[in-house]
C-alpha cells in the first residue's frame, strides 16, 4: 500500500518537469533562451517535456492493454472535444454574422485547417474580433448625402463593407499589397491593380497611351466605388481631352503607401516584365510622416518572435520633422525620376490636399470625435500638418528643386465651403474628380 503514493508522487512530478520543460520551450522568447524565433533549443525542450508527459502517461499502467486504453481514450476525447469546439464557435459565428457583429470570412483559396472554426477564431482575435464602427454610417441622412449623393444609407453601407473588410497580402518588394478581391463596387486584380471604368487589358495591349497612377489608399480610392476613384476620372478626363486616342490609365493605389513603396512598386512591376506605361503619375503627401511602412513592428516582432508578433500593435512612428519629411521625399523623387528616365516614362509628381492643410474644418463631417460638433467661430478652423507647411515654404524659396514635372494641390481646398471628405482622410467622388482634372491639366501643359 505504501508504494501506492510513492507512484503518484513520482508521476505527478514528472508531469510537473513536463509542464516547466513545455513552458520553458515555448515562452523561450519571453526569458531569452535560444536564439530568437522557435530554434533547436525550444524544439528540444518541447520535444523532452513531450516525452515525459507521455511517460508519465504509460509508464504506471499494468500492462500494454490498459496503456494502449489510456492513450485511446485520451485521444479519441481529444477529438471528439475538438469537433465539439468548432461546431460550438461556428454556431457562435453563425449568430454574430447573422446580427452582423462580427464580419464573415472572405472567400478564398486557404488550406482546410486555416478554414476551421478554431482557426477563424484566433485571426479574429489577433485582429479584432468584433465590427469596427464605421463614422461615417453615424452620420444623420442629409449629412450622409452631401458627401454621397444619390446614393441609399444601404449601398453607401456595402461599398464601405467592401472597402473597409478586405484584407492586404503580403508581397516581398513592398511589404504588402492590396489583395485581389470581387464585389459590387470594389474590384482587384493582379497585380494589386484596382479596376477604372472601361479597364484596359493587363498586361497592357501595346499601342496604346497607357498611365499608371501610383499612392496610397487615397489613390486607390477608399469610400468609393471603382468609376468614381482618381485614376478613374482621370482617364475619363484624357480622353475627354485628346479624342479618338487610346487612354487607359491603370490604378496601383495601395493602402498605406508612401513614396518608397510606390518606388518599390514601380521597380517591382518593370522587374517582373511589364511593358512600361507613357506616364506615371504619382500621387503624395498625406501618408509622407511615416519612418517606415507600416506593418513594419509587426513584420520584425514577428522574425524576432513568432509567438509574441500577435500583440504587436505599433503603428509606424512619424519622422521628426516636417522639413525631413520633405527632404526624404525629394531623394525619393530623384530616385523614381531616375527609373522613369531608364525605361522612357515621364513622371508626375503630385502633393495631394490635406484636410488639415488650408481647409476649414468646420466643413469637415468626420474630422471631429463622434457626437463632438466643431468649435463655433465665425472664422475658419485649420489643421495642423507640418510636412505641407514645410513644403510650402521650400516651394517659396527653392522652386528649382522641384521642376515642371511636380504639381502642388495642397491649397486646391482652401476656399472650399462644403464637406470634401467621406471620412477623416478620403476623397468624395466630386473632389476626386477636382484633384483629376487639375492632373489632365497638368499634364496636357507640361508632358
Amino acid at each position: 500500500m505504501a508504494s501506492i503514493p510513492s507512484g503518484k508522487f513520482f508521476r505527478w512530478s514528472l508531469r510537473a518537469l513536463a509542464a516547466v520543460l513545455l513552458l520553458l520551450g515555448l515562452a523561450a522568447d519571453w526569458l531569452g533562451i535560444g536564439e530568437p524565433g522557435f530554434g533547436e533549443r525550444q524544439a528540444l525542450l518541447v520535444l523532452a517535456g513531450a516525452l515525459l508527459l507521455a511517460i508519465s502517461f504509460l509508464r504506471f499502467e499494468r500492462n500494454f492493454g490498459s496503456a494502449y486504453a489510456t492513450v485511446a481514450v485520451l485521444l479519441l476525447n481529444t477529438v471528439l472535444g475538438f469537433l465539439l469546439l468548432n461546431v460550438a464557435i461556428a454556431t457562435g459565428f453563425a449568430l454574430t454574422d447573422a446580427l452582423r457583429w462580427t464580419r464573415p470570412p472572405e472567400r478564398g483559396l486557404e488550406p482546410f485547417l486555416l478554414r476551421l472554426p478554431v482557426a477563424r477564431l484566433a485571426r479574429a482575435a489577433g485582429s479584432g474580433l468584433w465590427r469596427r464602427s464605421v463614422p461615417t454610417l453615424a452620420l444623420d441622412d442629409g449629412h450622409l448625402a452631401q458627401i454621397y449623393p444619390g446614393w441609399s444609407r444601404q449601398r453607401v453601407e456595402e461599398l464601405l463593407e467592401e472597402t473597409r473588410q478586405r484584407s492586404l497580402r503580403f508581397d516581398p518588394y513592398t511589404q504588402f499589397r492590396e489583395k485581389p478581391f470581387q464585389g459590387k463596387y470594389v474590384n482587384v486584380v493582379e497585380p494589386g491593380l484596382r479596376w477604372v471604368r472601361e479597364q484596359g487589358p493587363w498586361p497592357m495591349a501595346p499601342g496604346a497611351h497607357n498611365v499608371w497612377v501610383l499612392g496610397g489608399s487615397t489613390t486607390f480610392g477608399y469610400g468609393l466605388p471603382d468609376g468614381e476613384t482618381i485614376p478613374s476620372f482621370l482617364q475619363k478626363s484624357l480622353r475627354r481631352r485628346y479624342p479618338g486616342a487610346a487612354i487607359r490609365v491603370y490604378n496601383f493605389g495601395q493602402g498605406y503607401f508612401y513614396s518608397a513603396q510606390e518606388l518599390a512598386l514601380l521597380q517591382a512591376l518593370l522587374a517582373a516584365g511589364s511593358a512600361a506605361p507613357e506616364v506615371a503619375v504619382f500621387l503624395d503627401g498625406i501618408n509622407e510622416h511615416q519612418r517606415e511602412p507600416f506593418y513594419s513592428d509587426y513584420l520584425r516582432e514577428l522574425i524576432r518572435s513568432p509567438w509574441t508578433a500577435l500583440w504587436s500593435r505599433g503603428e509606424p512612428p512619424s519622422l521628426d520633422s516636417g522639413e525631413v519629411v520633405v527632404e526624404r521625399w525629394l531623394r525619393h523623387q530623384r530616385l523614381a525620376a531616375a527609373v522613369c528616365a531608364a525605361y522612357g516614362v515621364k513622371p508626375l509628381f503630385v502633393w495631394q490636399p490635406a484636410p488639415n492643410w488650408r481647409y476649414d474644418l468646420r466643413y469637415h463631417l468626420l474630422w471631429w470625435n463622434r457626437g463632438e460638433a466643431p468649435p463655433r467661430s465665425g472664422k475658419p478652423i485649420f489643421g495642423d500638418a507640418p510636412a505641407y507647411a514645410a513644403m510650402e515654404s521650400m516651394r517659396a524659396h527653392h522652386p528649382e528643386r522641384f521642376g515642371r514635372n511636380f504639381l502642388w494641390l495642397g491649397e486646391l481646398q482652401e476656399r472650399v465651403r462644403r464637406p470634401l471628405y467621406v471620412d477623416r482622410l478620403h476623397y468624395t467622388a466630386a473632389f476626386s474628380r477636382e484633384i483629376a482634372e487639375r492632373i489632365t491639366d497638368h499634364i496636357q501643359q507640361g508632358l
